[in-house]
């Protein structure tokens, strides 16, 4: 087992940086949703079920600006005129 988090130690970081980002908009926009005076009366309607969802959605959104970050044509093309030696340009 020491083994192979040595050989994946950065592959097992970057899951515990997701992981941590993830809990951390969870905990923080559910305790949002549940303190805030704005949200008094749609927590007497729903309970916590407002907090819940909104906390999942924000995660939900964060994954899914993971996922369209790296296939943004702005960023792709971005990438692609960042090089500092440019063969095609002579």
């Amino acid at each position: 087992m020491a083994c192979w988090i040595l050989n994946e130690k950065l592959s097992v970081l970057l899951l515990l940086v997701w992981l941590g980002l993830n809990l951390y908009l969870f905990i923080d926009t559910f305790h949002w949703y549940e303190d805030e005076d704005a949200y008094t009366y749609t927590r007497i309607m729903l309970g916590s079920t407002l907090a819940w969802a909104r906390a999942s959605a924000t995660c939900l959104n964060f994954n899914c600006m993971l996922i369209l970050l790296p296939v943004s044509r702005n960023l792709i093309s971005f990438l692609r005129g960042a090089n500092i030696v440019n063969i095609y340009k002579r």
